[in-house]
């Protein structure tokens, strides 16, 4: 599920429960330049394995990158990207009104205009 377009400056969701039998299945917020699969992205998240994490791929030319964040929390958390200009900043709360912010990174070779909610079952079979 996304929207498009460029001047969106904030998104949230609550993740309640991850269920499935992959400790890699994961759920979040991602931004996106465009919806092919090795477009430009930022991505705020959390895993069954590694809790929040952090993905990114600021160029189509590079690999993309996976930072897992050591918070050690469990759910449910509430997951908030803001967007200014170039800035992506990540966020996280426990109840929805008490945020603290994980990280902040500049992303300025392309717009990411696609912004939603991202998900994965971790295996191969989807």
């Amino acid at each position: 599920m996304y929207q498009e377009g460029s001047d969106i400056e904030t998104i949230i969701i609550k993740v309640d429960t991850l269920d499935s039998a992959d400790s890699l299945a994961l759920t979040g917020l991602m931004c996106r330049s465009d919806l092919s699969l090795d477009a430009p992205f930022y991505s705020f998240g959390y895993s069954g394995r590694y809790g929040l994490f952090i993905a990114i791929r600021p160029d189509e030319d590079i690999s993309s990158s996976f930072l897992k964040i050591p918070v050690g929390i469990s759910l449910p958390v509430w997951l908030r990207i803001t967007k200014t200009h170039h800035t992506f900043t990540s966020w996280y709360s426990l109840d929805g009104h008490q945020w603290h912010q994980i990280a902040s990174t500049d992303i300025s070779s392309n717009t990411l205009s696609y912004i939603g909610v991202a998900a994965a079952s971790g295996g191969n079979e989807t």
